[in-house]
């Protein structure tokens, strides 16, 4: 081509004409030339097409009689950490969870954004209405460790947001923790569960579910407890109930302690309560507690809250959630003793926990 230009510019140049006719020789060559340059390009596209079809049939095969699925080369792809697959076992009722994880990912800590009114924390991962113990409310926890699980149901969906896959499972009326909602975040390697009492709305555990903030572990500087600052109160001080049961209030009026016969490493305590209802309202349970807590009983990895073994004045315990319960009628008082074993060692330095947000030291 670099020749055929050059001859053009010659006869250009020797003939010295503005318009110029170049000769049969020339036009031939220069079309030969440029038939000879389409021919050879032609041939390189067959030969580069020729030669990625090679690559790629060679690559399929070792995907084949390696074993690796297109699945899996799309996650290693994609930088994803764990694949879930879930599959119906319908003979039996139950979802089959298979966890494939690629790679280990932070331990994390998932805290709720969005709660239903009145439900607030009680203990790590665990809220309830008012904060008050109980069997039956909301549990979070993270599953980072979860590989094969097989989970009763009556019906179920699935469903994605960005890079986490959602399951939620309803195990029927019946079940005390009706719902269980799975939330995979195949790309970090997350897997977060939430039980929640069959109670509470299918709404509302899909707005908790949607709600859930997740931190890495070392990056979250204290649990929720630990942030908020107890307010202390002493014997004789009243306490108003959460918003719940708002216009009720209670009072220490006494703390008894006593020797347990042939137990010396453990004490009976009595708290005397004194409960008001200002309210129209007929309390057929209001609940009656307060927690004891002590952080030398903490340090020994001891039972951290101590629940009340008894109660005189009130409705007997609950067998499913050892909740204490009293009866209130309109505008009165009421009184009661609740009666706690507790372990002698810690006692000096033990609380009575309300609601999650007042303490009262015991001695």
């Amino acid at each position: 081509m670099l020749a055929a230009l050059g001859q053009e510019i010659e006869e250009q140049l020797s003939k010295g004409a503005e318009k110029h006719d170049f000769s049969e020789k020339y036009q031939h060559k220069k079309q030969e030339l440029l038939s000879l340059a389409e021919q050879q390009n032609k041939k390189k596209t067959v030969f580069r097409n020729r030669i990625i079809r090679r690559i790629l049939q060679t690559a399929a095969v070792l995907m084949i009689v390696s074993g690796i699925s297109f699945t899996a080369y799309a996650t290693a792809k994609n930088n994803r950490a764990i694949q879930v697959e879930i599959k119906e076992q319908n003979i039996i009722k139950k979802l089959s969870v298979e966890v494939k994880r690629k790679k280990e990912s932070e331990e994390i800590i998932a805290v709720p954004e969005y709660l239903p009114d009145g439900y607030e924390e009680w203990d790590v991962g665990r809220y309830s209405l008012g904060g008050v113990w109980a069997a039956e409310g909301i549990s979070i926890a993270e599953s980072n460790g979860m590989e094969e699980e097989e989970l009763p149901y009556e019906a179920y969906e699935i469903w994605k947001t960005g890079n986490t896959k959602n399951l939620l499972v309803d195990r029927g009326e019946g079940n005390g923790y009706r719902w269980n909602m799975l939330l995979f975040d195949e790309k970090k390697g997350h897997i977060v569960q939430i039980f929640v009492a069959h109670f509470i709305s299918k709404e509302e555990v899909l707005k908790i579910g949607k709600h859930i903030k997740i931190y890495e572990k070392e990056d979250f500087p204290k649990m929720k407890k630990e942030e908020i600052e107890k307010k202390t109160v002493q014997i004789g001080d009243k306490i108003e109930y959460p918003e719940y049961a708002k216009g009720c209030s209670l009072q220490v009026t006494d703390i008894v302690v006593s020797n347990v016969k042939d137990e010396a490493s453990k004490k009976e305590m009595e708290v005397i309560v004194k409960l008001e209802n200002t309210t129209d309202k007929l309390w057929e349970e209001l609940p009656v507690f307060p927690l004891f807590w002590s952080p030398v009983m903490e340090a020994d990895h001891c039972q951290i809250r101590e629940m009340p073994v008894g109660i005189e004045g009130g409705i007997p315990d609950n067998p499913d959630n050892k909740i204490y319960y009293a009866k209130l009628k309109p505008h009165s008082k009421k009184e009661v003793h609740l009666t706690y074993i507790v372990p002698t060692k810690g006692l000096n330095d033990g609380y009575l926990e309300f609601f999650g947000e007042f303490c009262m030291k015991v001695k």
